[in-house]
């Protein structure tokens, strides 16, 4: 979520030598506690300043709050000014600008937005497309849809990816990663599935492999979700409630802290991901980080970021995600290789790694 890039963006920027001061703006609540337990994962002595402002946002409320945001910022005289959450009326900020594009789904999934919304989303981005700000695209695959849908100059797009966070790396103790099995009741098999209830995250047909999976010759495999739920209220999302809620084999835990998120990894057969659009992809890498094998859909932006990690479906045929995730259960030697590429892979999605690529983009702004 928002909130786990955040974090995994200041760590990333604390490793950056070049950094001497950082000042963060509008932080969620408790998010500073919780930023400084994360730096002390990496040994990081890096503390940020940070500039809540509650009480403006409590007298202007959220919409005029936005705004007195960007003009308090850029009344400031940063150095730089990083917006980690995609476009923003950034052009009238006297320092430097860097905005980080997670995706563009208003111009891919129709069917997520309004007619409204996605003509604004696409004005916001729009503007920022004609500033001087740098861009970053999470991905290759991000930064070929805003050059096929937009008319922007290539190179003021620089991709770097998300990174890994550090606890996806600790060696957990046995009795740590037994009391979390059994505080959430966690079954012997099961394949795991971690993302927001939305339309496009396709839910239903993950329940439709597993029943399949479950009937020719898998009774005990469970499907286990983690994940709030969207802001999106039609029939195909009350069907999904409906049948999470009947289903004695699917566990739900919509609200559950991050820290507890690598054991469910560990323990699961396997990690499916059968997303119809994505950005990026995190649960792949955390996947990777923690020895899960993965199974996921045959998109572009899975086959950048798993490489040979993972065997790929197509995610509108139960019938293929069940053969996929059967490869997973059947063959230990799959399993292995899968596991063994991934550890070599996500090395290139480390805190460190990352770091050296957002200080690349920062010195070319000087």
């Amino acid at each position: 979520g928002r909130n786990q890039y955040l974090k995994n963006l200041l760590l990333s920027i604390s490793k950056i030598p070049q950094v001497k001061d950082l000042l963060v703006y509008g932080a969620p609540k408790n998010f500073k506690k919780e930023f400084l337990e994360d730096a002390a994962l990496i040994n990081s002595g890096f503390s940020p300043k940070w500039e809540y402002l509650p009480k403006f946002r409590k007298f202007f409320g959220n919409f005029l709050y936005d705004w007195f945001l960007r003009f308090y910022i850029g009344a400031s005289k940063n150095d730089i000014v990083h917006s980690p959450f995609g476009p923003a009326f950034l052009n009238d900020f006297s320092s430097k600008v860097v905005v980080t594009v997670h995706e563009t789904y208003h111009d891919l999934y129709l069917p997520l937005y309004s007619f409204r919304e996605r003509a604004r989303r696409r004005r916001i981005h729009e503007k920022l497309f004609q500033t001087g700000a740098r861009v970053i695209a999470v991905s290759e695959h991000v930064k070929k849809e805003i050059l096929k849908n937009y008319n922007v100059n290539a190179e003021k797009i620089s991709v770097v990816y998300n990174g890994c966070h550090p606890i996806h790396f600790r060696d957990f103790p046995d009795s740590d990663i037994d009391g979390i099995k059994k505080k959430y009741n966690l079954p012997e098999q099961f394949v795991f599935y971690p993302a927001v209830k939305w339309p496009f995250k396709n839910h239903i047909n993950v329940i439709k492999a597993i029943d399949i999976l479950r009937k020719i010759g898998f009774p005990g495999l469970n499907l286990v979700f983690t994940g709030s739920w969207g802001s999106i209220d039609n029939d195909a999302m009350r069907f999904l409630k409906e049948k999470i809620n009947s289903t004695s084999w699917i566990r739900d835990f919509d609200n559950m802290p991050y820290v507890h998120l690598p054991v469910f990894y560990q323990s699961a057969s396997a990690l499916v991901f059968p997303s119809l659009i994505e950005g990026f992809g995190l649960p792949i890498v955390e996947a990777m980080a923690n020895s899960c094998p993965i199974a996921c859909s045959d998109i572009e932006v899975f086959r950048e970021v798993a490489g040979e990690a993972a065997l790929y479906f197509n995610p509108l045929e139960p019938e293929d995600m069940a053969e996929k995730i059967k490869e997973i259960l059947m063959s230990q030697s799959v399993k292995s290789d899968l596991v063994e590429k991934g550890r070599k892979r996500v090395l290139n999605f480390t805190i460190d790694r990352i770091a050296e690529d957002l200080a690349e983009v920062y010195e070319s702004l000087k």
